[in-house]
Formats: structure tokens, C-alpha cells, sequence
């Protein structure tokens, strides 16, 4: 829908922003390989949301620790 690409747009960019071009392809990556998840139509739309959250909580975190602990790449 309109919406999921326009929260995987935001994702996308908002990685590039904080993690340059190899956050944008690794944002990219995520998207793709969870994108299976999605295809079937199982979830409904606030599950998905919920699903969106909680990866792009988590992606930030680690990128922003590994940044922490290994400095800026």
C-alpha cells in the first residue's frame, strides 16, 4: 500500500542520513528480506506497523551501538 512504501521511504532515507550510503543499502537489505512477511497478506495493517516499529527501533539501536563501540565508518 501507499502507506508501507512511504514508511520504507522514510526508513530508507532516515538510515542514510544517520549511517550514509552503507546504512541506505543495509535499510534497503532489512526491507527486502522481511518484505516476505508482508507479501502474504497475513498480517493486518497495525500488526505491520507494530512489525515496522519495532525493526526500525531495533535497527538504529544497534547501528548507534556498533557506532559507540567500534566509532564512526
Amino acid at each position: 500500500s501507499g502507506k508501507e512504501k512511504k514508511a520504507e521511504s522514510f526508513f530508507v532515507d532516515a538510515a542514510a542520513e544517520a549511517f550514509g550510503q552503507k546504512g541506505r543499502k543495509e535499510a534497503a537489505r532489512l526491507l527486502e528480506e522481511t518484505g516476505a512477511m508482508f507479501a502474504g497478506g497475513v498480517l493486518s495493517e497495525e500488526d505491520k506497523d507494530a512489525f515496522f516499529q519495532s525493526i526500525t527501533q531495533a535497527y538504529f539501536a544497534a547501528k548507534n551501538n556498533a557506532r559507540k563501540k567500534y566509532g564512526h565508518k
